[in-house]
């Protein structure tokens, strides 16, 4: 089985090729200066939330302070937060080990809280605004089992300009998205998508026609 990732899935959708060549055989990496500026971003988040760093990675940003006060302190009663999680799920949608080989898809989750009425899951985002109901549905299946019994909100948080409403899932989005993780499985050909995406692709021109260089 292939171990995926929403941005593996958003590979193949956009070019087989590249999710062949990127994802599968590891031949090129899929990075980028924007990439590296927003993992450093996270990273910074994810110690001043958990107290290593007393340095605000971002001033008086209210949800990233109430975190970090659920972190260094003792939650509320109800109440669990967790930063930069990781999770895997098998074929069947079960929680495995994230390491597992049973896992097919896998994934790491910003943050989220946990209250007696609801789960909130954030994602931080440094670049443009995108619909995000895939990333917010791949975060469903891999940490929809931590509440069951409540309603689940996804929110982007666009760090330089606000954030986006809060997203709710269906069993349709859901259902959709198993389809599209089955077909990878089940793949055996991986044709080139050429598309204005191409000039910014990582795989050289000596792999694929279509790149523009």
């Amino acid at each position: 089985m292939l171990k995926l990732s929403y941005s593996s899935i958003s590979n193949y959708l956009q070019c087989p090729r590249k999710f062949k060549e990127v994802n599968v055989d590891y031949r090129f990496k899929d990075g980028s200066f924007a990439t590296q500026k927003g993992e450093d971003i996270h990273k910074k988040i994810e110690e001043y939330i958990l107290g290593l760093s007393d340095t605000p990675p971002i001033e008086n940003h209210q949800v990233i302070e109430n975190l970090r006060a659920v972190t260094k302190l003792n939650a509320p009663d109800g109440c669990t937060a967790g930063v930069e999680q990781m999770f895997a799920v098998d074929i069947d949608g079960n929680s495995v080990p994230y390491k597992s080989p049973a896992a097919v898809l896998r994934g790491k989750i910003d943050a989220y809280v946990i209250t007696p009425s609801r789960m909130v899951v954030f994602d931080w985002k440094t670049g443009k605004r995108r619909d995000n109901r895939m990333q917010a549905t791949a975060y469903e299946i891999l940490a929809g089992g931590l509440a069951p019994d409540r309603p689940h909100d996804f929110i982007f948080d666009y760090l330089k300009d606000g954030r986006d409403p809060a997203i709710q899932i269906s069993k349709d989005d859901k259902e959709n998205f198993w389809k599209i993780i089955k077909t990878i499985q089940d793949a055996d050909v991986f044709p080139e998508k050429p598309s204005p995406l191409c000039a910014w692709c990582p795989v050289p021109k000596a792999f694929c026609k279509y790149k523009k260089e």
